[in-house]
């Protein structure tokens, strides 16, 4: 009986133990998940500006008029 009960408190700890562990793993991945979020959104707003940036020096870029112009009247078949 004895013996029985140790293992299952070896057990127990055991599982507390496995459970500590993915809690960690866990939480580092949400924070790596953060962090490959923000750079995401970094570079997509750096894409966005560069694209603006290049519309500002060489005018509308073809084929995506639609997508960068205020004007939704406008089309690639107006260009």
């Amino acid at each position: 009986q004895n013996k029985f009960m140790g293992d299952i408190e070896e057990l127990a700890a055991s599982y507390e133990r496995k459970l500590i562990e993915v809690a960690e793993m866990h939480g580092e991945l949400i924070e790596f998940n953060e962090r490959l979020y923000r750079s995401l959104m970094a570079k997509d707003h750096l894409i966005v500006q560069m694209r603006q940036e290049l519309i500002d020096l060489r005018g509308p870029v073809p084929g995506d008029l639609s997508q960068t112009s205020d004007d939704p009247s406008l089309s690639d078949f107006e260009t």
